[in-house]
């Protein structure tokens, strides 16, 4: 289909080699833009997951990672292992008409992980509204009681300050459930509030840090100054 992916790459496990699996996946047209950066932000790019997930190969690779966080934490905490998975829907790109990714990957990695999944959506003032799962409203369960006693995997793809899945977890928290683990695809920058998420006991791992890990798949400096991305 002409999507730059090397055709002799299928086999990549992006457990094993992540290097090799960003090299691919983030060299894909469209997967990595420069964009002008805002007054007081050092993100001068755009990553964007969907040309990613247009390859069913690379779709396949990125849910293998989601799945593989997920069960090597709860074979290492078995304890907080999840019962089941949060998809933030994001209210920034619900009010613009986007598609969030990781929506597109949420039955996938539920299927494989064997966990039901459930979709938060932050576009939502009322914290028991954002919850997408309506049977525990509709069976008189009290909405801080709707997820007492389950662990929780909070599950996103972008994330920046982490502020909106820290809004997420709360949600989650005021309807009784716990979060054990927070998983993101990309976490862009320096200003991701990492400490907030550790004071509450919650796990992070993510596939790609930018822009540190830019050079890792393969970019060397010149094009990350052609793109405009700071690589100090």
């Amino acid at each position: 289909m002409g999507l730059g992916i090397e055709p002799d790459w299928p086999g990549i496990d992006p457990a094993q080699d992540p290097d090799a699996a960003r090299r691919v996946a983030f060299r894909i047209p469209g997967a990595l833009t420069s964009v002008e950066s805002r007054p007081g932000r050092e993100r001068g790019y755009h990553i964007d997951l969907d040309p990613i997930l247009d390859d069913p190969v690379e779709c396949d690779r990125v849910v293998q990672w989601y799945v593989h966080k997920l069960s090597a934490f709860s074979i290492k905490e078995p304890a907080r292992a999840p019962e089941l998975l949060a998809v933030i829907d994001k209210a920034k790109n619900r009010a613009r008409g986007d598609t969030v990714g990781v929506l597109r990957l949420a039955g996938a990695i539920s299927i494989a992980f064997k966990r039901p999944h459930l979709i938060i959506d932050m576009s939502k003032d009322e914290p028991a509204a954002r919850l997408k799962s309506r049977a525990p409203a509709e069976l008189g369960v009290p909405a801080a009681e709707r997820f007492a006693g389950y662990n929780v995997a909070l599950v996103t793809d972008h994330c920046t300050t982490g502020s909106e899945a820290l809004d997420a977890l709360e949600t989650i928290e005021g309807n009784g459930g716990t979060v054990t683990i927070f998983l993101a695809y990309t976490i862009i920058g320096s200003e991701f509030r990492r400490k907030d998420f550790e004071a509450k006991g919650v796990t992070v791992k993510h596939f790609l840090s930018a822009p540190e890990d830019l050079r890792l798949i393969g970019l060397r400096v010149s094009e990350l100054e052609r793109l405009g991305l700071s690589v100090s």
